[in-house]
């Protein structure tokens, strides 16, 4: 059909190639074509049919070479680091002393980060080596997860110490203008790294994708408030609230140990003995996380 009506087809543009590639080649004295046989997406890798064209119909001579290279896995290099006087005195700072204060503290990502890498514990924790600050166009999940966090402490900051009902929640759910203005007091605050305080002239609106991702913690948001609802009434006592403890090691020393509870309330329960008030540690989880009571026995004992 498209012969019928004058308009080009594929012979056409083989015939333009084919043109073009011989009026390139054609006051040379030495080619030089270089081939990949590698096999992609299905395909083996061939030959270009100019090269055929050239060795069998025109008798040029081509001489074929075959490139290789010789790729090898080196050999895993164990990087160990020797606790030395130095070491051992940094790691000290985490003890009580005859004061019975600390200098450092560990806190639970310490922990799980000791857990699975004590490299990464001695560099970042004992060295305190620092990772270089990059300008990120997303927001990784650790932001977005902050971001949920000082929303959350800052929608029921004023119920703190107080009874929250049913209609105080669903008052807060559907009040879209104050949602918003928090998220994006906590986008401006974790994200941008700017200060607001009580100058919400500072606060900036996301824009682009940063818009959709604030869509997604909104939803996380709302979602939360209506299951806060079926708890309801309960009693909010605080919220990212600091605590620090110590405990007992080896040598009659004392390690001290710090953490931030995301919220602390009591609810109302009943598993069968009654109803009664149960006080409960909430844990936010902004992505997929499962613990149950063998992995905290199983990882006690590391």
């Amino acid at each position: 059909m498209r012969k019928g009506y004058g308009m080009s087809t594929y012979e056409s543009q083989d015939a333009i190639f084919a043109y073009n590639f011989y009026r390139m080649i054609h006051h040379a004295r030495h080619i030089y074509f270089i081939a990949d046989s590698r096999s992609q997406d299905g395909q083996n890798g061939e030959l270009s049919r100019y090269i055929y064209q050239l060795q069998y119909d025109h008798d040029v001579p081509i001489e074929h070479r075959t490139m290789t290279l010789d790729v090898g896995i080196e050999p895993h290099l164990a990087f160990t680091v020797e606790k030395d006087d130095g070491v051992m005195k940094a790691l000290d700072d985490f003890l009580l002393s005859s004061t019975g204060r600390a200098l450092r503290q560990l806190s639970p990502s310490t922990l799980n980060t000791f857990i699975s890498c004590p490299l990464q514990f001695y560099l970042s924790k004992v060295s305190r080596l620092k990772e270089q600050d990059e300008v990120e166009e997303d927001m990784e999940s650790n932001v977005m997860g902050s971001v949920f966090h000082e929303t959350m402490q800052h929608l029921y900051e004023p119920y703190c110490g107080r009874e929250v009902t049913k209609a105080v929640l669903n008052e807060l759910l559907h009040n879209d203008l104050l949602i918003d203005r928090q998220l994006n007091r906590a986008f401006t605050h974790v994200f941008l790294h700017v200060d607001v305080g009580n100058d919400d002239s500072l606060i900036q609106r996301p824009q682009g994708r940063h818009r959709l991702q604030m869509r997604v913690l909104k939803h996380l948001v709302q979602r939360t408030i209506r299951h806060d609802m079926l708890l309801a009434p309960y009693h909010y006592i605080a919220g990212e609230q600091q605590l620090t403890a110590d405990i007992a090691i080896s040598g009659g020393r004392r390690v001290s140990l710090m953490g931030k509870i995301d919220r602390i309330d009591r609810v109302l329960m009943d598993d069968g003995r009654g109803p009664h008030w149960v006080t409960r540690i909430v844990d936010y989880k902004t992505g997929i996380a499962s613990m149950n009571v063998s992995d905290v026995r199983k990882d006690s004992n590391k």
